[in-house]
């Protein structure tokens, strides 16, 4: 029978003894606690990138980073300008079969269409908060330490940003506010910027992991 071995360095037991941190089986189900602890500064992530469990310790508390099932969900988070033209779409749409249906025209249409679509647009957007939701809320649930997240969310830069993420939602807030008043330049700043929340909480639960490690490893 094969000796088990670590399924970073493929040293035996020998070299230290060997763990099984996460659901794998077979003969990457072992590993150096030392070796994982290494890996972990340099991949940042709390779970294991073959199985996606969470890495749990008896003395170190990583945090999970959520993945839902159907990853379309992500997709979309991470890309609401695509729906937002379908939505921009879909009313378009609507309107003229108001006007079809009316029979009757008003004297300036594209001018009653405009004002009818800027109006509805602080809507559409409410419908990508409700999306950005549904992906954010799970999350944060998840959190193993949700005290530790909010101390880094409210503290710490995520790589890549180079608002701080207190900032970061003002101008989300700020730009949905303004599409009352002016709806297509508050929704390009709106749609912009609720592209990088989930790309932000992947950041910041990292930076947890990364520093927890460090400080546990050191």
């Amino acid at each position: 029978m094969t000796e088990p071995a670590c399924r970073i360095c493929y040293e035996s037991s020998d070299a230290g003894p060997l763990i099984s941190p996460c659901d794998c089986k077979g003969s990457i189900q072992y590993i150096h606690r030392r070796c994982l602890y290494e890996w972990l500064v340099v991949d940042g992530r709390g779970y294991c990138e073959l199985c996606n469990h969470a890495y749990m310790f008896y003395d170190l508390i990583l945090e999970p980073v959520y993945e839902p099932r159907d990853f379309r969900v992500i997709r979309l988070s991470t890309r609401p300008h695509l729906l937002f033209i379908l939505q921009l779409l879909t009313y378009m749409l609507y309107l003229l079969f108001q006007y079809q249906q009316s029979g009757t025209l008003d004297h300036r249409p594209v001018q009653a269409g405009l004002i009818s679509i800027g109006r509805a647009i602080p809507y559409m957007l409410m419908g990508l908060a409700c999306l950005q939701a549904r992906v954010l809320v799970p999350a944060i649930w998840i959190l193993n330490d949700k005290t530790r997240y909010l101390r880094y969310l409210l503290t710490t830069l995520p790589p890549g940003f180079r608002l701080s993420i207190p900032y970061f939602l003002a101008a989300i807030l700020g730009s949905f506010a303004l599409t009352f008043y002016l709806p297509v330049a508050g929704a390009c700043v709106y749609v912009h910027c609720i592209s990088y929340l989930y790309d932000a909480h992947c950041q910041i639960v990292n930076t947890i992991n990364r520093d927890a490690i460090t400080e546990y490893y050191s």
